[in-house]
């Protein structure tokens, strides 16, 4: 059970879902707010701040801070059970075969084969990530958990909104302005379906000084990956 973990309202949410729950514009995708525990994601922005170590990665199409893939929490973090428990728990969460059927269920994306990638990314003022389509590899299922400032109001004049875009007048192409705007409010969760050449998304350049986007990015595979580079995998753990 993940009573202390999730909140009540997401696991009554989660168990009455008997068709997928997706947003068909642009493409499939679904907001969900209340994610988890409050006291519990608190805990868990904490050990983020003090324990993990973001490192800043810069190139033609990303700017952002981002830790290791959490996977590897026991190599970068000693005593990683005792020292960060929360995140290790919300990690063993997100890798566990009960998260992994709500996404199916969710999304109807069909079956997922249990790999996941997880990194948690900082976006600070000048922090952006510009439009591209996810498709690397065999991923099938984007996912955002923000995490950022609880107690601060995240505004449109701040930046930082997720950006999904449809294809353009020539079928093939993300048109300029996204038809849909969605802000890194805390607790809520966005997952979304990677379709070759049609599941274009960015995030919006974040202007405050004050605040910080926090998140937790994953995503998840129909089948066993074929080889990627490493910029690949940095580029898929950005929203």
């Amino acid at each position: 059970m993940h009573d202390d973990i999730c909140s009540r309202s997401f696991l009554e949410f989660s168990s009455r879902i008997t068709s997928p729950i997706v947003n068909a514009v642009p493409y499939p995708h679904v907001n969900i707010h209340n994610v988890f525990n409050d006291r519990f994601l608190r805990e868990c922005l904490a050990e983020l701040k003090d324990q993990l170590t973001a490192n800043f990665k810069e190139t033609d199409l990303f700017k952002v801070y981002q830790t290791t893939d959490l996977a590897n929490l026991q190599d970068c973090v000693p005593r990683a059970r005792v020292t960060v428990p929360h995140l290790f728990r919300l990690r063993q969460y997100l890798y566990s075969e009960a998260f992994r059927d709500f996404i199916v269920q969710a999304t109807g994306c069909g079956s997922l084969d249990g790999a996941v990638d997880c990194s948690c990314n900082i976006y600070t003022a000048g922090c952006h990530l510009l439009c591209h389509d996810d498709v690397i590899g065999t991923r099938r299922i984007s996912y955002i958990i923000y995490l950022s400032e609880p107690d601060e109001v995240w505004t449109g004049t701040d930046g930082g909104q997720l950006e999904l875009y449809p294809i353009g007048p020539d079928g093939k192409n993300p048109t300029d302005s996204p038809v849909v705007s969605m802000m890194p409010e805390w607790n809520s969760m966005v997952l979304f379906e990677v379709l070759p050449g049609h599941s274009f998304h960015a995030v919006r350049e974040v202007s405050s000084i004050t605040k910080t986007r926090v998140s937790i990015s994953a995503v998840s595979y129909t089948h066993l990956r074929a080889h990627e580079t490493e910029a690949d995998l940095v580029c898929r753990l950005l929203l």
